[in-house]
């Protein structure tokens, strides 16, 4: 499928029709430089169930249109519009309609619940709980105490060329928002 969202971009996404038994929905999403493949995975969980499933492609991603990802910044209105189409697809309540994402698609499935409070839960697989603090410490981990001197000039050119904040990328903060019920896994050693 094909879905227009925020920006004029699509996003290309896999849907699967749960028998038409309108119980459920559930859209997956996939990590950073992954594809709506890598949602599949958790797939068998709500196709059991007789779920309806959209796996879709974040923006810059596989299939879907975009110059660039902003991990949530944007994507997190992307999902606002694809829990619409998946509404209008399935003629379900958005209280009948379910996010899981895994790291990245976590962060996102996150950031959107904020701005959906009738979902019917969200569920996150390895999110990572703020950008900037994820970026400095891979950052410092890889390339040593230097990236501490040269992150502020980077995201400031990032938040110029992507017409974003990067210190607004942030389920953490995001959480205090969420009215849904909202499932969280990470593994000790990430």
């Amino acid at each position: 499928v094909r879905i227009p969202v925020t920006d004029g971009l699509e996003l290309g996404g896999f849907y699967f029709d749960g028998r038409r038994n309108g119980k459920c929905a559930v859209v997956l999403s996939h990590g950073h430089t992954g594809t709506r493949w890598g949602g599949l995975k958790y797939a068998p969980l709500f196709w059991k169930r007789g779920c309806d499933i959209l796996s879709i492609d974040a923006r810059y991603h596989g299939d879907s249109t975009g110059d660039f990802g902003t991990y949530g910044y944007f994507e997190k209105y992307d999902m606002e519009q694809v829990v619409v189409w998946l509404r209008d697809k399935t003629d379900l309540p958005v209280d009948r309609i379910g996010l899981m994402g895994v790291s990245m698609g976590g962060a996102i499935s996150l950031q959107a619940a904020a701005l959906i409070p009738e979902l019917a839960f969200v569920a996150s697989d390895a999110a990572y709980a703020d950008l900037t603090q994820i970026l400095s410490e891979r950052g410092g981990r890889i390339y040593g105490p230097i990236v501490h001197v040269i992150t502020p000039l980077a995201y400031l050119l990032a938040d110029l060329r992507g017409g974003m904040r990067i210190a607004e990328v942030s389920p953490k903060h995001s959480a205090r928002e969420i009215q849904a019920p909202v499932f969280l896994s990470h593994s000790l050693t990430d």
